[in-house]
């Protein structure tokens, strides 16, 4: 009996050891890829973005160039300034540190901190810049601002107020913010959630498309190292490693990975509930990528007859030819394997759809294909960008 208690009380130790084990490697792994990209960062690739006064762009005339430095002095009729830093996109994880090298701000004026990211286009984010006991703008960190995530689009420097001084820029300044921001930037990639389309777990990384290092490459080192230890650490107490404990670290790595795709799950199940639920068939479809394609074939399927016909369906897009024939069933539809009218037959039909290599001259009434070969045809219905066409 006591040896039974004492093999589960090591079985329950070696466990919690091989878990705790695993969380370690993969944090301290975390923390050294950081490292290595903050080092990258502030060394060649990812080199800070400095902007000299005469260089920001303002959006009206209350900024005046004193060589290479800019005084800004709002007016009445223009009580706001907008300066917008001269810079190519760029990851908000890469550059989080901003400094403004500039004289005190005059009383009564206040400044901020405007940017756009790339995944919100029509969106302007907003930081207050904190001033120092002299007025001087303090070096902003914004890795601890929610909003300062993705791709940054565009950065303006916003300002405020009335003075009868002006307020004199000499240098703004974007700058890697370190290890903690890189870090914590990595765990973003991975945590964001894209839209549906289509593609399942097994040709998923998880997160954004590209990143600088993938989730599953950590996991599996963290898993691998964990193995590592272990074996070290049972050899040193002159035990064998259990094989069920060889596995555990990559079991557990498997399950991050997993919850994290549940959870991404969960909220694209939330999106596609707030998006359909409760309407109609009809209005699920033009809610849908392809609505304006769903309504175009509803167009087109209610002339012709209910005998099904041969439907040649193309478009310089293989989603939009499978979703067209998707909704001309019970048609007969051919989406791919042909590129013009030769491999049809008299009678048979053509719908195109945003397909630029072919177009419709309605004056000698052919279809004329991207290699200039011609095919009449009698036009049943036509858009801007789609028509149906019965081949003569």
């Amino acid at each position: 009996m006591a040896i039974t208690q004492d093999s589960r009380t090591r079985s329950g130790n070696g466990i919690g050891r091989a878990l705790l084990a695993w969380i370690a490697f993969f944090f301290a792994l975390l923390v050294l890829v950081a490292v290595v990209n903050g080092f990258r960062g502030t060394v060649s690739d990812i080199a800070p973005v400095l902007v000299s006064g005469r260089d920001l762009k303002p959006n009206n005339r209350n900024v005046r160039v004193v060589g290479a430095v800019i005084d800004v002095r709002n007016t009445i009729d223009a009580p706001l300034s907008l300066l917008q830093v001269t810079s190519s996109p760029f990851e908000a994880s890469d550059l989080a540190r901003v400094t403004i090298d500039a004289g005190p701000v005059p009383a009564g004026v206040d400044v901020a901190l405007l940017w756009i990211r790339h995944a919100e286009p029509g969106q302007i984010h907003e930081q207050p810049l904190a001033l120092s006991r002299n007025r001087f703008v303090a070096t902003a960190l914004l890795d601890e601002n929610a909003q300062w995530r993705g791709r940054i689009e565009k950065v303006v420097i916003g300002v405020k107020g009335l003075s009868g001084d002006p307020w004199r820029i000499e240098r703004v300044t974007l700058a890697s913010p370190g290890v903690a921001s890189i870090a914590r930037g990595f765990v973003d990639e991975w945590m964001a959630f894209d839209p549906w389309d289509g593609r399942s777990i097994n040709v998923l990384f998880g997160g954004r498309e590209s990143q600088r290092f993938y989730l599953p490459l950590l996991v599996f080192l963290a898993a691998a190292a964990t193995l590592f230890y272990l074996r070290w650490w049972y050899r040193r107490r002159g035990d064998r490693l259990p094989a069920a404990l060889a596995v555990l670290p990559f079991v557990a790595g498997w399950l991050v990975l997993d919850l994290r795709w549940q959870a991404e799950l969960t909220v694209k199940a939330a999106e596609t509930w707030s998006s359909f639920a409760g309407l109609p068939i009809e209005a699920r479809h033009l809610r849908m990528e392809d609505g304006d394609l769903y309504r175009t074939v509803g167009v087109v399927k209610s002339m012709l007859p209910a005998t099904p016909e041969r439907i040649f369906v193309g478009s310089d897009f293989d989603y939009f030819r499978m979703r067209a024939a998707y909704h001309f069933y019970p048609h007969n539809v051919l989406s791919f394997g042909w590129r013009d009218g030769k491999v049809a037959s008299a009678g048979d039909l053509v719908f195109l759809y945003q397909s630029a290599g072919v177009r419709f001259d309605a004056e000698h009434s052919v279809l004329i294909w991207s290699d200039g070969s011609r095919t009449p045809v009698l036009p049943i219905y036509t858009t801007t960008g789609a028509g149906l066409f019965r081949l003569q």
